[in-house]
């Protein structure tokens, strides 16, 4: 096998000479080939490091959600294992105190989902609603991220059950006005229809308040 003329060690010189510039090509070899092994640790490092930022476990989370599926006819709240509190009796005189965790089942009346929050109000006895809420969780981002996606793809009107904290709160916009449910399970029950005709929250509108919606 011939050698490149370019690696032929240059005509004229001494046997010192010759030596001196091996051992320099000898050294800068040797310095390439720390430096490639610099990089690639480097780069092996944070591609660990990013694998093991996205493979990280989270805590268990303190939260849940799931699809009950549709319920047979012989099936009933008397019949489940979850205990129900009225809707009608939350914050009210004489129902659960603040702080206990309850059930209550309902309708989905209306759903605000936003960024790293969800607002559901539920529906119950035909008047009596309540707000309930849920927020991504610092502890268990990925769990808490997934929830809130659920969450915002439920239908209006669908049967749900929501369990959660009764905390103390302000909301106008609710019969039960003066606390609100901080969820920690939600199932569904039954889902309604994608979309509807007419939502109920427009068919109860006032027309003064129809009027004021068109101006």
């Amino acid at each position: 096998m011939c050698t490149p003329a370019e690696d032929a060690p240059p005509e004229g010189l001494s046997k010192t000479a010759l030596k001196k510039l091996k051992k320099q090509q000898e050294q800068a070899a040797r310095k390439a080939a720390k430096k490639a092994e610099k990089a690639a640790a480097a780069g092996a490092a944070a591609a660990g490091g990013a694998a093991e930022e996205q493979t990280a476990e989270e805590p268990p989370a303190t939260y849940s959600f799931g699809d009950d599926g549709v319920l047979m006819s012989d099936a009933s709240v008397l019949a489940s294992p979850r205990a129900y509190a009225s809707v009608r009796t939350l914050g009210a005189e004489g129902g659960p105190a603040v702080g206990e965790e309850v059930w209550v089942r309902g309708r989905l009346f209306r759903l605000r989902a936003k960024g790293n929050q969800c607002f559901l109000v539920v529906r119950s006895g035909g008047f009596y609603t309540v707000q309930a809420c849920f927020f991504k969780d610092k502890e268990t981002p990925r769990q808490s991220k997934a929830m809130l996606s659920w969450l915002a793809g439920l239908n209006v009107e669908s049967i749900i059950d929501v369990r959660g904290e009764l905390v103390e709160a302000q909301v106008n916009s609710c019969s039960q006005g003066n606390v609100e449910l901080a969820i920690r399970e939600v199932r569904l029950v039954s889902a309604s229809l994608p979309q509807l005709p007419f939502e109920l929250e427009d068919a109860s509108r006032s027309e003064e308040e129809v009027t004021a919606s068109e101006a």
